[in-house]
């Protein structure tokens, strides 16, 4: 009886494809926004529902002609903040050539160190959501930071620094 050779070399092997690490991240701040009650929404979804559940006519007009809510990265360039909570939120589409990560971090909570006033921001760009990210999980907040710009080539870059040896004035 003859025995048939099995060449078990030549056979192709199912390719398994690690996540890199930005996958992963994006796949992390999914399921984060999901569980913040934000993975659809996004700024202009969240101010109409506030308008909608508010208590009264006159509650509504004040909010539709407010300033107040979310400020943008940019409006607080330079300005000195402790940031105690955050949410992550999935970008419009309109951002997505902008930013890499398609999501921004919304500042739920923080104040001004130089007015003691307090603030909400949403900002997009990934030097702000990835410190602002890890300064959470790593149990940092509140964070006393500080939004810079710089320019690039392509406009300008947002990112996050620390500031240390904060003291406030009482």
């Amino acid at each position: 009886m003859a025995s048939k050779s099995v060449d078990r070399g030549s056979a192709e092997k199912p390719e398994v494809k690690t996540p890199s690490p930005m996958q992963r991240f994006k796949q992390v701040l999914e399921m984060e926004a999901e569980l913040d009650g934000q993975g659809g929404s996004n700024f202009m979804d969240l101010a109409i529902e506030e308008m909608l559940l508010a208590e009264s006519f006159e509650d509504v007009l004040a909010l539709a002609a407010s300033d107040a809510g979310l400020s943008n990265g940019k409006s607080l360039v330079d300005v000195p903040l402790r940031v105690s909570a955050i949410e992550f939120a999935k970008s419009d589409d309109k951002y997505s050539d902008h930013s890499p990560i398609g999501f921004y971090v919304r500042i739920t909570e923080a104040i001004r160190l130089d007015t003691m006033k307090d603030v909400a921001a949403a900002c997009g760009a990934p030097k702000v959501v990835v410190p602002l990210w890890r300064a959470r999980n790593e149990n940092r907040l509140p964070f006393d930071c500080v939004i810079k710009s710089r320019e690039v080539g392509s406009g300008d870059m947002l990112y996050l620094t620390e500031l240390k040896n904060v003291t406030i004035a009482g």
